[in-house]
Formats: C-alpha cells, sequence, structure tokens
C-alpha cells in the first residue's frame, strides 16, 4: 500500500481512503461498534436498532462465549445438525477462507483471526436459489457524517439450488454468492439460473449479460412479481447501512480531502428483513461481463462527478508558493512574477492565490449537490 501523508494534501487535492477505514471493513472491529452501540442504547426505544448484523463472535479470543451460543441454538433445534454457522478470515475478501460449520469443534483449528457468525440458513430465495446484495456507498464526510448509496449494483446469484442438509455445507455453490467462486464452472459451478439469466435488465439496456449477477433494478422486478414491496425494502436496506455508518464515526478520523467507495454486502431473509454480512474497502471495478460494464462504468462517472476533484493551474501554484517562501503577499491572477501589490490580510491572499489556482472554483463542501 501506498504510504501517504495527509497533512502535505493540499485543500482540492482527494485521495479514496480514509484513514482507519478498516475500522468499518474488519469485520471484527465492526462487530464490536456493533455491540457497543447496542449497549449504548440499551433500555432506550433505539435498543435493537443496531441489530444489523448475524451474531457474531471473534475468534479466538471469543471461543467460549461462541460455544456457549452454538450449543443453546443446537438445543432448541429438533436437528442439530441444522445449526449452521459461517466462519470467515477478518481480512479477506472475495469468499476467500469461508466456511459453513455445524460443529463448534470445527474453530478449534483455526490459526488465524476469525469471525464465525450465525448463518443466515432462511434466505428468501428467488426460484430456489441463494443470493445477494452488493450495494456501493460513497462516504464523503465522517465528521459529520456525508454518504450517499447508489440506486444500482448488483444482486449476486448461487448457481445451485438452495439445501441446508449437512451433506451440502461444504458446498460453496450453494452457500457463496461470490461472482469469483460461482463463476468457476470448470470447478462444479452449474450456469446461472434461468431468472436471470437473460434478464441483466439496465435502463434502457435489454437482456445484458451479467454472468451470475442481474443487475438490482431487474431484481427490483422479480420481486415485486413475487408481491414484495421493494421500495419499503429499500428504506430498510438504507437504514442497515446508515446504523452501521454511525456506529463507526466516532472511530475513523475525518479527513477533509478523503472520500471512499466502499461495498456493502447485504442478505434479505425470508421475512424480508435486511442483514448486514460485511462491507468492503475497494470493491472490485473490474469489468468481466457487459453488466459490469454498464454498472460500474456508470458508478464511477457518477462517483467522480460528486466528488468533483478540480484542475489547478500549476505556474500559479508555483508562484503562490515562492510568494510565501519570500515572504511576500503575492497575487498570481495579476503579478506573474513582474511586481509585489499593496499587502493585504493573509486570508484575503489565501483567497486571492486559490481564486488563480483554481480557476475561480471552489473544493466541493459538506452538503454540496
Amino acid at each position: 500500500k501506498v504510504s501517504v501523508n495527509y497533512s502535505n494534501l493540499l485543500v482540492w487535492q482527494r485521495i479514496n481512503h480514509y484513514p482507519r477505514i478498516k475500522e468499518l471493513t474488519r469485520k471484527d472491529l465492526l462487530k464490536r461498534h456493533l455491540e457497543r452501540c447496542q449497549r449504548l442504547y440499551g433500555g432506550s426505544r433505539l435498543e435493537g436498532a443496531f441489530n444489523v448484523m448475524p451474531t457474531t463472535f471473534n475468534l479466538p479470543k471469543e471461543h467460549i462465549p461462541f460455544a456457549e451460543q452454538f450449543h443453546t441454538d443446537a438445543s432448541e433445534l429438533t436437528d442439530p445438525s441444522a445449526n449452521l454457522w459461517i466462519m470467515k478470515p477478518v481480512s479477506l475478501s472475495r469468499g476467500r477462507g469461508i466456511s459453513v460449520i455445524n460443529d463448534a469443534s470445527s474453530v478449534l483449528n483455526s490459526e488465524e483471526p476469525m469471525v464465525v457468525q450465525r448463518y443466515i440458513s432462511n434466505p428468501y430465495l428467488i426460484d430456489g436459489f441463494k443470493w445477494d446484495l452488493r450495494l456501493y456507498v460513497l462516504v464523503t464526510s465522517f465528521s459529520p457524517l456525508e454518504a450517499f448509496i447508489y440506486d444500482e449494483g448488483f444482486s449476486r446469484f448461487a448457481t445451485h439450488a438452495y439445501s441446508k442438509a449437512s451433506d451440502d455445507i461444504t458446498n460453496n455453490f450453494i452457500h457463496l454468492t461470490n461472482s469469483s467462486i460461482q463463476g468457476k464452472q470448470n470447478d462444479g459451478a452449474a450456469p446461472p439460473p434461468e431468472v436471470i439469466k437473460h434478464g441483466g435488465v439496465y435502463g434502457s439496456h435489454k437482456c445484458v449479460e451479467g454472468g451470475t449477477k442481474c443487475s438490482l433494478q431487474h431484481l427490483s422486478s422479480l420481486l415485486r412479481e413475487r408481491g414484495v414491496d421493494f421500495n419499503a425494502l429499500w428504506e430498510h436496506i438504507v437504514v442497515v447501512v446508515l446504523r452501521a455508518l454511525f456506529a463507526v464515526q466516532d472511530s475513523i478520523p475525518n479527513q477533509e480531502n478523503s472520500f471512499e467507495l466502499l461495498g456493502f454486502d447485504i442478505i434479505i431473509d425470508e421475512h424480508q428483513k435486511p442483514w448486514l454480512l460485511e462491507a468492503n474497502s475497494s470493491p472490485s471495478l473490474a469489468i468481466s461481463s457487459p453488466l459490469d460494464k454498464v454498472i460500474k462504468e456508470g458508478l464511477i462517472r457518477d462517483t467522480l462527478a460528486l466528488v468533483d476533484p478540480l484542475p489547478f493551474d500549476r505556474e500559479a501554484l508555483l508562484l503562490a508558493l515562492r510568494s510565501r517562501l519570500n515572504g511576500k503577499n503575492f497575487n498570481p491572477a495579476t503579478d506573474r512574477g513582474t511586481r509585489g501589490v499593496e499587502p493585504f490580510d493573509k486570508n484575503r491572499a489565501m483567497n486571492v492565490d486559490l481564486a488563480s489556482i483554481l480557476g475561480g472554483r471552489l473544493p466541493r463542501q459538506y452538503g454540496d449537490l
């Protein structure tokens, strides 16, 4: 990773990263922040508001509490083998290192920090297939909090019909929806489900091929056909995203030069309740299908339009820096190195310099749209 000295950035420069964004994107740290908020607001009207992520334990530190919860859950089931949990490395992505388990002893062999999370074993299925959402969230300020959720994204489908049978818990083509896994047809993945095979509709683009993904627009049509109030569901999803951001905002130092595009993974259960699975930094913007091209290029274009990084006049900047070094109040707009101007207020001098450097434009401020 490139090390950035944020104190050296100029007021108009933008960088696509916040320091300590891992407080949100590391699964173990996000779990701690959500639990802290649950304790903080316990007993108030917000009690339960931060219950947006399935019950999660950090291993190996919380192995004993996990074992106790595991056995409690198993005792309440007629078939203890249906007590499913999912193990994930705390800092990996794209489905790497993930496994579904139904035996508490499976966690004993972990040699790296992991989270073990109650598996959403009752997902809302479409034609018998599991799916989840990859949504894009642009954060432009943490203090005060300002974020934008993109109105497009992807629904990612498994390629094998859903099953909770104990014989199938190792079948990633049933349980994991990551495109990097479901695209491996040579390793056993099936073709995309028929319901999305030719249905990656996006705006005026019809039948845009998306592999094992379809657009959010197409998903909304599929759900409406099945009686789901998609507008109400979307409002619940936005609340889940906001509560995750709220839970971490005090732990991520605000940096006026920063913005971050995040990938939020959300699953919907059979009761139409959205659950946050994780938030990802640097979500993949690679183009592997025509649908990727349409949606991701639009995402990048709209992100840059909102962040609005400004071009600047390098010559005017150099002249302004030279004048500061020489201890003079220098106006590069009128004095291209030939003469000084009458002394004036330092703030005014800075504003005059910036106006010349940035061609009269101003960096985007909080709340500007």
